[in-house]
C-alpha cells in the first residue's frame, strides 16, 4: 500500500484534536456542575442555619441532593419541609410526587389524603391531590380530588380542565 497522503494525515490530526477537545469540555462542563452544586449546598446550609424552616431552602436542598442522586436526603427534606409547612400545597404535592417517582403509591396517597384531611377548603390541595391520583392510577381517586376542588373554587379553569382530562 502506498503512504497514507499529506492531507490524510491532517485529517486525522483534527479529528483526533477534536475529540480530545470534546472530552476537556465535557470535564469542564461536569466540573462546573459539581461547583455550583456545592456552592449552592453550602449556600443554602447557611440560610437554614438562620431560619431552618425557610420552605425555599428546604425545598431547593431536596434539588440539591436530587441532582447528587441522593434519594434518602431527598426524601429528608421533603418530609421536613411537609412537616414544617402542612398547608404548603408545594410541600405536600412534592413528597407526594417523590413517593410516586418511587413507585411508593401507598406512601404518595398517604400524603395527599393527610393535606386534603388537613386543609379541607383548600382547592389548590385537592386539586394536588387530583394531579397525584391520576399520577397514581387511582381514577376515581383523582376525578373526586378535582371535582371536591371545582365545589370549593367553581370557577377555576385549571380544575375544570384537569376534571375534564380526567374524565
Amino acid at each position: 500500500g502506498e503512504p497514507p497522503s499529506m492531507m490524510a494525515r491532517v485529517i486525522v490530526r483534527l479529528c483526533s484534536q477534536e475529540h480530545q477537545l470534546r472530552a476537556r469540555l465535557d470535564d469542564l462542563a461536569t466540573l462546573y456542575r459539581l461547583t455550583a452544586l456545592f456552592t449552592a449546598n453550602r449556600d443554602l446550609k447557611q440560610v437554614l442555619e438562620k431560619d431552618p424552616r425557610n420552605l425555599t431552602a428546604t425545598m431547593a436542598m431536596a434539588v440539591v441532593a436530587g441532582a447528587r442522586k441522593d434519594k434518602k436526603s431527598v426524601e429528608t427534606y421533603l418530609v421536613k419541609a411537609k412537616t414544617d409547612h402542612p398547608d404548603s400545597v408545594q410541600a405536600q404535592a412534592a413528597l407526594a410526587q417523590f413517593y410516586l417517582a418511587e413507585k411508593n403509591t401507598a406512601k404518595d396517597k398517604s400524603v395527599m389524603d393527610a393535606a386534603v384531611a388537613a386543609n379541607p377548603t383548600s382547592a389548590s390541595m385537592a386539586n394536588a391531590r387530583g394531579v397525584v391520583m391520576i399520577g397514581a392510577k387511582d381514577l376515581a381517586a383523582g376525578i373526586a380530588s378535582f371535582e371536591a376542588a371545582l365545589r370549593i373554587e367553581p370557577k377555576s379553569a385549571e380544575y375544570a380542565i384537569n376534571l375534564a382530562r380526567a374524565k
